[in-house]
């Protein structure tokens, strides 16, 4: 990793940047291909558009875990203690998000920690989205979230990280 910010005199920031949008744009023009478009039309009956959407926003939702997985990774020493610092985050996430349980389930008094959550914001973006057919603009709170969860674990793991 030392070695990664001193290529060509280059920054770590711009390492960096180019990553995420090697990883965040790079599958998502695979996916937009035509050979794919028509499968996807004609299989799945998704019009063009709502496909660009759902890109979108599991895209949105891969740059918040990868900013979570940078930033919790940022600081260890060794890969067990990665290992066990992202179950520790990546757990409570699992149980409480709606990924195996209903979140509206859990009591009131913690639905708003709940509905903060960046599992729960993408699982309720992409729900509804592809099985509850919402509008975008019911799901802004969502996509919010998740961009805050973005720009906020990158931005505190680019400072922390520990590069030698």
């Amino acid at each position: 990793v030392e070695v990664v910010g001193d290529i060509a005199g280059v920054g770590v920031f711009v390492v960096i940047v180019s990553a995420i949008h090697a990883d965040v744009f790079g599958p998502g023009r695979q996916a937009l291909g035509a050979e794919h478009g028509e499968h996807r039309v004609l299989v799945f009956r998704c019009r063009h558009l709502l496909g660009l959407v759902r890109i979108l926003f599991a895209r949105l939702g891969g740059a918040a875990f990868a900013g979570i997985g940078l930033l919790v990774a940022s600081r260890a020493q060794t890969i067990e203690t990665v290992s066990g610092l992202m179950n520790l985050v990546i757990l409570p996430m699992w149980v409480f998000s709606g990924v195996f349980f209903s979140s509206e389930r859990f009591p009131d008094a913690v639905q708003p920690i709940i509905n903060l959550l960046p599992l729960t914001a993408l699982n309720q973006l992409l729900r509804g989205i592809m099985l509850e057919d919402k509008s975008m603009l019911l799901l802004w709170p969502q996509a919010l979230i998740l961009t805050a969860y973005a720009i906020i674990t990158f931005g505190i793991a680019l400072k922390v990280f520990r590069w030698k």
